[in-house]
């Protein structure tokens, strides 16, 4: 009888220390200090300090209008468009048009495009209305003219 009670309270003892150090293991986790987030500048704030402020702005997506991928900027001295932070050269712009960019099974995505003097075409997803799309290509056919 005395050495099953034994046996039982060495099960005890192993089992509670299994749960204790479960527990520390997972306090720990939690009480751990989170990383620090750091405010990440986005590209087009760090393009306007070295560029100053910008002549215009067209936003292309009215959902993102502070992010890098939501709006253009214009730039007239410098002659440039910056979107997300790739700087576009106004000379360099033959042409500016829109199109239906989705396939049938999705809902419609529209994107204005760049034909450019050397032949490449660059693409701006201009977002899923189609009367704004042509509004902006209009407008930027305005300032690139």
């Amino acid at each position: 009888m005395e050495q099953t009670s034994l046996l039982l309270l060495g099960i005890l003892v192993l089992v509670f220390c299994i749960c204790g150090f479960v527990f520390l293991s997972w306090k720990k986790k939690d009480s751990a200090p989170a990383p620090a987030e750091e405010p990440v500048p986005s590209p087009a704030e760090e393009s306007v300090p070295a560029l100053g402020e910008p002549d215009d702005l067209v936003v292309v997506d009215p959902t993102r209008p502070d992010d890098p991928k939501g709006a253009i900027l214009l730039y007239r001295r410098e002659g440039l468009f910056v979107y997300d932070d790739v700087r576009i050269p106004i000379a360099g712009i033959k042409d500016v048009s829109f199109i239906n960019a989705s396939n049938p099974y999705l809902p419609e995505a529209y994107h204005l495009l760049l034909s450019m003097q050397d032949g490449q075409v660059l693409h701006i997803p201009a977002g899923s209305d189609r009367t704004l799309a042509a509004e902006l290509a209009g407008r930027l056919r305005e300032l690139v003219g």
